[in-house]
Formats: C-alpha cells, structure tokens, sequence
C-alpha cells in the first residue's frame, strides 16, 4: 500500500487474490477465467486445419481441462509436429499432451497414483458396479450438459461430482479410484487428510484450497483418503476445537461441488455421518467384503 501511495502516475497491478488498497486510491475489476466455449475458439484458432481432424475430441478436451490461452498455444505447437492426421490418433495425442502440461502443479502437493485397473479387476456386487460406470458417464456428459445445454451459465455451485466410497478397510475404495481414473483416462492424486489437517485455524482451509486450485487445470480425479475424522457425525458445538472441524468439513464440501471434476472421499464410518453432509454428496457407494462366491 505505501509504494502504491508514493506512484504518482496510473498503475495496473494483476493478483491471482484481491489486493487490499484504500478505496480512493483504486478501482477493483474482477476478470473471470476463461469460459469452456472461449477456450473451444482459442483451441480452434491455434489448431487450424488440425481441428478438422479432431472434431468431437475437441469438446472432449474443453470440457475436461481448464487451460490458459498461454498453456493452449503451447500445447497447439506441440500437436502442430504431429504428422499423422488420423482423427483418433491425433485427439488421443492432444489429450495426453493436454494432460501432462496441466498437472505439474500438482504433482507438489499430492502423490499422482499411475491406474492401470479395469472393470475386470474389481470384485463387487453388479449394483455398485452400476454406479460407478453412472460416474464415469456422468464425467463424458459434462460438455453437453453445461456448456451446449447452458446450464454452467446457470448454476454457480454443484457443477462437480462428489463421490463418497465406505466400507471396511481392504474392499477395493482405492482400486475402485483407479478403475475410474483409467477409464476416463485422468490422472489420480490422492490426499491424506490426516497430513492435510492442521492445528491452526484457517491452516487446514488453506491446505485444502492449495489442492483444489492446483487441480483446476487439468480435473483430475481426487482421492481424498481417511476421511474418518473430519467426517465424523457433528454433535452439538462446545468448544472452539469443535467450530473449528464443521469449517473445515463445509469448506471441503463447498470446494468439492465447484470443482470442475470429480472429487473422491473414503471413510470406513458411513454410519457416523451427519445426514446434512451427505445431502452434499452426488453419488455414495458402499463397499462390502466380498462373500466367499466372489
């Protein structure tokens, strides 16, 4: 503030946070990120006759990753030395070069899970599987439901999908994680809570909003792993320690419905869970120990 002051001449400061300055002395203009249809137009113009080649794959890529038009030129130019215009072969490529561009934020403050699992690998009854292929499905329909169908103009929170997996430990939550991921092609991160929580207030809101901005870029799928403490079922507020956790749970909750993908939670205590948080979640799927048939 006080090198501002002592600037006698217009200034333009640029800040990923709002900047606190004296209201006499400034004027405050929010820009918002580009749109998914905004980056379609730049993806288009920086692709030229290569997007003739690509066509649906395009919608695809908007609608998972939320790149600057910096980090859709560079992208561009890599695709630009691939020969082959093969529309298959050239969506698949701009969509792994999309996704190693966009996850080196957050290879800092997660540990990225390689997923080589398919529907076959997993032992669970047909009801469960069920599900998990609606999220998958639900993940491909984003674009049209959003952005063709406008309802991402309407609607400012519950654009993500929220996915809670609980049953005992050793049923298959985290290989489940790893079918979706690999069948959406998507890297898999996965976030010890207990690491992320902290004893100093706003500490943990913080660590959690790290994740979660890191993560904008390229929607990867979040695990967020050992979610038993800060979710167990909230009893009446008698200390400050108390407050403090039903923060923490909401702040959570709210990041998990505005982000752009899909954010996985993993607890062994469904039954301890506040029915008003899992209103929140879209989708819940309990994992039983696989009987002796299985």
């Amino acid at each position: 503030g006080c090198f501002i002051r002592s600037i006698y001449a217009p200034t333009i400061i640029t800040s990923r946070q709002p900047v606190e300055l004296e209201e006499n002395l400034s004027i405050r203009i929010d820009v918002p990120s580009i749109s998914s249809s905004e980056q379609k137009d730049i993806w288009q113009e920086k692709l030229g006759d290569k997007t003739n080649y690509i066509n649906g794959g395009l919608d695809r890529v908007v609608s998972q990753f939320n790149l600057s038009a910096e980090k859709i030129a560079n992208v561009s130019q890599q695709i630009e030395s691939v020969t082959q215009n093969c529309t298959d072969e050239l969506s698949d490529n701009l969509w792994q070069t999309c996704r190693l561009q966009s996850r080196k934020k957050l290879d800092n403050l997660a540990q990225r899970i390689t997923s080589t699992l398919g529907w076959g690998d997993l032992v669970l009854p047909e009801i469960q599987k069920q599900v998990l292929r609606d999220i998958v499905s639900h993940a491909r329909q984003r674009f049209q439901v959003y952005e063709n169908w406008g309802f991402s103009n309407k609607l400012s929170i519950g654009l993500g999908i929220s996915v809670l997996f609980y049953g005992p430990s050793g049923t298959g939550k985290t290989m489940a994680a790893n079918v979706i991921a690999h069948e959406l092609q998507l890297d898999l991160y996965r976030i010890d809570l207990s690491q992320v929580i902290n004893k100093y207030i706003g500490e943990t809101e913080k660590n959690i909003a790290r994740v979660f901005d890191a993560a904008e870029d390229s929607g990867a799928i979040l695990l967020f792993d050992e979610a038993d403490a800060l979710f167990a079922k909230r009893t009446e507020v008698k200390t400050s320690h108390d407050r403090n956790a039903n923060m923490e749970t909401s702040y959570l909750l709210q990041r998990m419905e505005s982000y752009s993908g899909i954010a996985i939670l993993t607890t062994n205590l469904k039954k301890e869970m506040d029915n008003a948080f899992m209103r929140r979640i879209r989708f819940a799927v309990q994992f039983p120990f696989p009987d002796s048939s299985a």
